[in-house]
């Protein structure tokens, strides 16, 4: 498992013990056919999502985005734009390189 997935697993666990109600969001274009089969495509939305943040939660009557970041990894225009956006609309939007700056977030 890649690095960005591992870390993807635990936000997601860890926010589930927690009871915060989340959403991993899916702007990779992976598509499940009819068939079952999953194949790659982009959806009609793919230009507008790109960026998105791969985490949104809510908590406390705050919303919360998340764009999760292996140590080596680094964050798009596309991205950037998306977290600067967010944080002008109020909601706690930042990359996180670990577990940490997702917990942090919650405190």
């Amino acid at each position: 498992m890649k690095p960005e997935q591992v870390l993807v697993r635990q936000v997601m666990e860890w926010l589930a013990v927690k009871g915060i109600p989340h959403y991993r969001t899916r702007t990779s274009g992976n598509i499940i056919g009819k068939s079952g089969r999953v194949f790659f495509a982009h959806d009609r939305y793919f230009r507008t999502q790109r960026g998105c943040p791969d985490i949104l939660a809510w908590w406390n009557g705050k919303a919360f985005a998340f764009e999760l970041k292996a140590p080596n990894g680094r964050a798009t225009p596309e991205q950037t734009a998306w977290i600067e956006q967010l944080n002008q609309h109020g909601v706690v939007a930042k990359i996180a390189w670990n577990l940490e700056d997702v917990m942090g977030c919650f405190q």
